[in-house]
């Protein structure tokens, strides 16, 4: 692995533990929050449509959105991480190509890397176009 190429065995196990008091912090700080939850009655829950009404209006929030909004709002989200994740792979591809010192298996595998992220990034902006083009269409 690359991260046992660059920090030593030493480092690797203060990683590790470091990692093991982060994961325990939050699993304590998880539990202490859901046991801290509080009960809710029927009152109130009757009322919270009204004062979430009253809320989303003070926010600025539109109250009647359409389902046609709201499936945009999702697609533009997920596309954004396609992107998010597309970027990641590059840079990945890229520094490992970069860290590969001459060795072929490595590039190959960098190369292939980077090429499989920007076939799947053109697959999934096709998918997008046909879908934008077909709603086009249909409507």
């Amino acid at each position: 692995m690359l991260w046992r190429k660059v920090f030593g065995h030493e480092q690797m196990y203060l990683l590790r533990k470091i990692f093991m008091k982060l994961k325990i912090f939050f699993y304590f700080y998880l539990i202490s929050n859901l046991l801290n939850a509080q009960s809710v009655s029927a009152a109130t829950l009757k009322d919270s449509a009204a004062n979430l009404g009253k809320v989303a209006g003070k926010a600025g929030v539109a109250q009647n959105v359409d389902i046609g909004v709201t499936v945009g709002r999702i697609i533009r989200g997920g596309l954004s991480a396609v992107g998010l994740i597309f970027f990641i792979l590059i840079f990945y591809g890229g520094f490992t190509w970069m860290l590969a010192r001459g060795d072929e298996n490595k590039i190959k595998s960098s190369r292939n890397t980077v090429i499989a992220a920007t076939i799947g990034l053109v697959i999934v902006l096709a998918a997008y176009a046909l879908t934008a083009l077909l709603g086009n269409i249909l409507k």
